[in-house]
């Protein structure tokens, strides 16, 4: 059974930053601000970019990358749970995100059990959160990555 989709927005990540979350590689995604509180779901769209630096981050925590030519650009390729954040200032943060390779800041977003998407949804990306349109919400929910949604304003 799918979880309650309450309240999703795009997420663009450089190449192959993407990939890594969709892959399930990727738990925790680190941005400057907190993530808004009435998002639930992150659609992850990879955007139109390579990123060498981050594929060599990826590569020394162990983790095979896929050759450049096998990845997707410009579109929705994943739909995951957004589950929190953690400031890497705040007290108390637990050793196992301090001891995250992920884990950088200065929020940490915790990432829940993704959905990998069997056909990418093509799209431009854009800055920050994003809304997506209707097609694109039953897109998602016609490859089984949302049950249903409440959009808030």
């Amino acid at each position: 059974m799918m979880p309650k989709t309450e309240s999703i927005r795009g997420l663009t990540l450089w190449q192959p930053m993407a990939w890594a979350i969709a892959a399930g590689h990727k738990r925790i995604e680190n941005r400057p601000w907190k993530p808004w509180r009435n998002v639930s779901h992150l659609a992850i769209h990879a955007g139109a970019k390579y990123h060498r630096a981050h594929a060599e981050q990826i590569a020394a925590i162990g983790i095979e990358v896929p050759d450049r030519g096998d990845l997707v650009f410009g579109a929705i390729i994943a739909v995951v749970p957004l589950r929190g954040h953690v400031h890497v200032d705040a007290v108390g943060v637990p050793d196992h995100y301090r001891d995250n390779p992920w884990f950088s800041g200065p929020y940490a977003w915790l990432l829940g059990d993704v959905v990998k998407l069997d056909e990418p949804i093509a799209r431009r990306g854009a800055q920050g959160l994003w809304n997506l349109d209707p097609h694109e919400l039953d897109a998602l929910y016609e490859q089984g990555a949302i049950s249903h949604w409440r959009e808030r304003g």
